[in-house]
């Protein structure tokens, strides 16, 4: 096989980045992006939990103990709650799984190519795809698990 200088092998992934951008789960997630971008009732209810998980994130430093603690506990569930009945969040998140699926099957396929011994990354810890998964902790780069 001969040898391939970086630049043709960048323009390459340039194309595959282009085919990728041309998929199904691309056009979607693109799709569902811009209408919860539209949404808002949505966009309301996105910065409201954004403030709330900030001030849960606070009492979490101090668990139980904290004197607000069942009440932030609550209102952050709620707030999820709320957001994730949303068809647009819903769709959205759907869509963005759909893609990072993809995304994660063509790095794997690449990564496979080269040696089947490379540990390719992934977002999904539910599945045992990715990093995290397994109660491991930590990414790739940090010495954590990763997917084979």
């Amino acid at each position: 096989m001969p040898s391939l200088d970086m630049a043709h092998v960048i323009r390459q992934a340039s194309e595959l980045g282009e085919l990728i951008l041309a998929s199904r789960e691309a056009k979607e997630y693109v799709r569902w992006k811009a209408a919860l971008a539209r949404d808002a009732r949505a966009q309301t209810l996105i910065r409201r939990f954004q403030a709330k998980k900030r001030e849960y994130e606070d009492v979490m430093r101090y668990g139980r103990y904290h004197p607000d603690y069942s009440r932030v506990v609550e209102e952050t569930r709620a707030l999820k709650r709320e957001l994730d009945e949303l068809e647009t969040v819903s769709r959205f998140r759907q869509a963005e799984a759909r893609l990072d699926a993809l995304l994660y099957e063509v790095s794997k396929t690449i990564a496979h190519a080269v040696s089947p011994n490379i540990k390719v990354p992934g977002n999904n810890p539910v599945s045992g795809l990715g990093c995290g998964s397994s109660g491991c902790g930590g990414g790739c780069g940090s010495g954590g698990c990763c997917a084979t």
